[in-house]
């Protein structure tokens, strides 16, 4: 008896987090042949993160040394600064290229060796499997499913980046000042719950999307192979009338995907990032009451802000890519026969 695809759908069910983090795993361990690129663009990438610390670091360091305690600033002080903040800038530049050419060769060669796995797997599965998964389905897990490995390199890569801007804006402020680095942080808190009701939220709609988008697949395949069968018993009408439910249901989907992201996405980073800000400013507003406050903290203060918020956005995207699997699975009646 034939399965319908809402049953065989491996996005109709939700995936515990647990066999997600074995799903993760797993394709970490199947890129172990190339873990000298991954390794490489790790290094380059912790490499751009200090870069991206030191420069704001360096700005402040000019303004509060000399702009805020001098009427006039040489000027050959001023062009060694300007010199030594565009080599730091323009070593960003470099070590950017190049970590995103390494992550990105590396997520390629990945994606061979899959595909090539996953179609010598094929032709070891019986009549049975065929039968009961619909080409549709197939299709998508055999195709699009094994390419957006390469979306999840990306996203690994963006996040594995994203984290080291973070620690490198974190120690950048910590260097500034210790109190209200610490003051900062009752934001993280708010940050781990936004990540989790994200996560949820979006998982389920990201499920629903790519269900939708399986049933579509299958429809067509069944349509293209089936179409003399069709034309025959003059069954046009009913196969259109068909794949018109499905397809809006998949807009459908897709369309609360974009609401989803557009009413939780940037406004809550937004949110956070403006809470962080008002905790800081009151702070540094209050020590002005009793001491200098120099103008190159706040400026680096909330240049690191921007380096520390902006990582969230590859969170939550990676957080909604998360429930995707990669592996064709079957279970032992499915053996050729």
């Amino acid at each position: 008896m034939m399965m319908t695809e809402k049953n065989n759908s491996v996005w109709a069910k939700n995936i515990p987090v647990r066999e997600q983090l074995h799903v993760i795993w797993t394709l970490i361990k199947m890129a172990k042949p190339f873990r000298s690129m991954f390794i490489v663009a790790l290094v380059i990438g912790a490499a751009f993160a200090l870069l991206q610390a030191a420069a704001p670091r360096v700005i402040a360091y000019y303004m509060t040394t000399y702009l805020h305690q001098t009427s006039s600033v040489p000027l050959r002080i001023t062009i060694s600064f300007a010199v030594f903040v565009a080599v730091i800038r323009v070593l960003q530049a470099v070590t950017d290229a190049l970590n995103a050419y390494y992550f990105t060769v590396a997520g390629e060669y990945a994606l061979e060796d899959m595909r090539l796995r996953v179609f010598q797997k094929l032709h070891t599965l019986g009549m049975k499997f065929f039968d009961e998964m619909p080409a549709g389905s197939l299709v998508t897990r055999v195709n699009n499913d094994t390419a957006s490995l390469t979306d999840f390199w990306r996203f690994f890569m963006q996040l594995t980046f994203a984290f080291m801007s973070m620690i490198g804006a974190y120690i950048g402020m910590w260097t500034i000042d210790v109190h209200a680095t610490l003051l900062m942080m009752i934001v993280v808190p708010f940050i781990v719950a936004s990540i989790i009701i994200y996560q949820r939220f979006s998982s389920r709609l990201f499920r629903h999307m790519r269900e939708h988008l399986s049933a579509l697949n299958a429809k067509i395949a069944e349509s293209v192979t089936g179409i003399d069968i069709i034309q025959e018993f003059y069954q046009e009408d009913r196969f259109k009338k068909e794949f018109g439910k499905i397809n809006g249901e998949y807009f459908n989907a897709r369309f609360k995907m974009i609401k989803a992201d557009a009413l939780l996405l940037e406004p809550m980073i937004d949110m956070l990032l403006g809470g962080a800000t008002v905790l800081v400013l009151w702070y540094f507003g209050e020590l002005s009451i009793q001491t200098v406050v120099s103008a190159g903290a706040i400026y680096a203060f909330t240049t690191y802000f921007k380096q520390y918020f902006w990582p969230l956005g590859k969170y939550y995207e990676f957080v909604q890519f998360f429930p995707r699997r990669f592996s064709i699975r079957i279970s032992h009646p499915w053996h050729p026969r």
